[in-house]
């Protein structure tokens, strides 16, 4: 699929930067496992991905946000 409607991302994501984030990470994945001479596209084939369906994902509550960033600074420390 080469055009995007943007009308039917809504059904998958919340909003466009939600489906653009979790769209291109997933394409960042798929771009890992391709040969390094292949034809396919990772951003559309995640795309596509989203749209069938396959991809989700979850906000973290405040409370989830919190701990991760407190876990990261103790990290680092």
């Amino acid at each position: 699929m080469s055009r995007i409607p943007s009308d039917e991302i809504y059904k998958y994501a919340d909003c466009k930067y939600t489906a653009c984030i979790i769209t291109s990470k997933r394409a960042r994945e798929l771009q890992k496992e391709l040969p390094k001479d292949s034809t396919n596209k990772p951003l559309l084939q995640a795309y596509d991905e989203l749209m069938d369906g396959e991809l989700t994902y979850r906000r973290l509550s405040p409370e989830e946000i919190a701990e991760a960033e407190a876990k990261a600074i103790k990290g680092r420390g």
